[in-house]
């Protein structure tokens, strides 16, 4: 008898194998027109493998500005009062694993490569007529699988894009969030803040308690509605959550937390004002948790929130000079960054580092960008294939700011601020997540991943 040993897919080569049969770029919008698009592709993918998705404890956070920050506080919640959460997000930033943990560890490489390699026979018999399991339906399925075999009973998920159509909505939640809205993917998602608000409340079940930031009327007119439709509480951040911010530094913010269950005295370590109404939506979601019989003490809250991290939202990367990072990619978030950069360093001379992807709204960020009045703008590129000519946005911002010079990269452009940087001045890298993480990646010294697909785009 000849006993062969069998070699396992290793993590790059599972990389390839994934991005090899989806669109890389585009993973969460279908070919064809968006009503073509359902949950029946996902739903009969999660069949296939025992539906991995159900019998646990689930929040599920949708929005457009702030609901990875809102999943990540909540999962750290639950983790400080001692159950084992799996957690999902995208996009990520350095690696694929970032966007499945367990405990707030992001999976192994090894693992991530089995499981690949466990699902890609049963996406073949799964796949429906005229159809193809996306890359985000694979990671979707992936979780869920990954949570299952660690036998975890809480599961905290993000929604990709939207809500109502998004692969992660096939979960039935104890609770759901919901973010600040504004408009961003409208090409897929509509070009009004209600119809945005109608697709994120695509998420809320019937009699699902949901928790709401603080909205625009007409968007929490929709979400009233909708919540009204489904006999489920809404409970509102600015209405029957308030906070009062008591401090702020480079370490983070202090601030007072009033429920209609409780009062808090919160720190987090994160910086930006949006980062309180964040932890107030997920200290609403914890607070329907424990309604539910989860048992979750106040100081299981206050630790949780003290110990959250989440990079490229406003992250300090260097204090001598000054170095932030932030993924703001469309113009409802660049607003809430701009606001938090005035509040924090109001005299301050600003090296802005600007990079943006082609999918989003260009001049109506550049735009908002600009009313930080920045004193030098140093426009880039990500390596990512949809990233924005540098030419382009340095032609935009030139009608708002005098001194606007372009460069080929990320790095050339970082090594650009740091020549010019003085004393006091701030530099900051912002307009995708891609710059962002790409300026992390060199301030930190970290090995990004290598998509020789992304290669082979930019080159096309």
């Amino acid at each position: 008898m000849v006993c062969v040993n069998r070699r396992y897919l290793d993590y790059s080569e599972a990389l390839d194998k994934i991005l090899g049969f989806v669109d890389p770029i585009g993973t969460q919008t279908p070919s064809g027109l968006r009503s073509r698009y359902d949950l029946s592709q996902i739903t009969s993918f999660l069949e296939e493998l025992g539906n991995p998705h159900k019998d646990r404890t689930t929040v599920h956070i949708a929005g457009t500005k702030g609901k990875g920050s809102t999943s990540v506080m909540t999962a750290s919640i639950l983790e400080s009062a001692g159950y084992t959460t799996g957690l999902f997000t995208s996009p990520h930033l350095h690696s694929f694993c970032e966007r499945i943990r367990v405990g707030m560890e992001q999976i192994a490489e090894q693992d991530f490569a089995d499981l690949v390699e466990r699902l890609l026979p049963i996406r073949e018999k799964a796949t429906l007529p005229g159809r193809k399991i996306t890359l985000f339906e694979l990671l979707t399925a992936m979780s869920f699988l990954h949570f299952a075999d660690k036998g975890i009973g809480f599961q905290v998920m993000e929604v990709g894009l939207g809500g109502r159509l998004d692969s992660t909505n096939v979960v039935y939640p104890n609770v759901c969030g919901i973010t600040s809205l504004g408009l961003d993917h409208t090409e897929v998602l509509g070009d009004t803040l209600e119809e945005i608000a109608f697709e994120k409340a695509g998420i809320i079940k019937k009699g699902v308690p949901v928790v709401s930031a603080s909205q625009e009327p007409e968007a929490l007119g929709v979400l009233r509605d909708i919540a009204r439709q489904q006999s489920s509480r809404l409970i509102v951040v600015g209405e029957d959550i308030r906070f009062r911010r008591q401090g702020n530094s480079l370490d983070g913010q202090e601030f007072e937390l009033v429920t209609p269950e409780n009062r808090y005295n919160l720190k987090i370590p994160l910086i930006g004002e949006y980062q309180v109404t964040n932890a107030a939506v997920a200290v609403g979601i914890i607070e329907t948790l424990i309604s539910q019989g989860i048992d979750i003490e106040d100081y299981h809250i206050v630790d949780g929130l003290s110990r959250v991290q989440w990079p490229c939202r406003l992250e300090i990367l260097s204090r001598e000079p000054l170095v932030i990072a932030d993924g703001a990619h469309n113009p409802h978030a660049a607003k809430e960054v701009v606001r938090s950069i005035r509040d924090m360093f109001p005299d301050k001379r600003i090296i802005l580092i600007a990079g943006i992807q082609a999918n989003h709204d260009v001049d109506k960020l550049v735009t908002e960008l600009s009313y930080m009045s920045p004193d030098v703008v140093l426009t880039t590129r990500s390596r990512h294939p949809r990233a924005v000519d540098p030419s382009s946005i340095t032609e935009l911002f030139r009608s708002y700011v005098s001194d606007v010079y372009p460069s080929h990269s990320v790095k050339n452009a970082l090594d650009m601020a740091l020549n010019i940087v003085e004393g006091d001045d701030l530099i900051l890298s912002i307009g995708s997540l891609f710059v962002a993480a790409e300026t992390r990646e060199i301030i930190n010294d970290i090995s990004p991943e290598d998509y020789p697909v992304f290669n082979a785009q930019r080159k096309n």
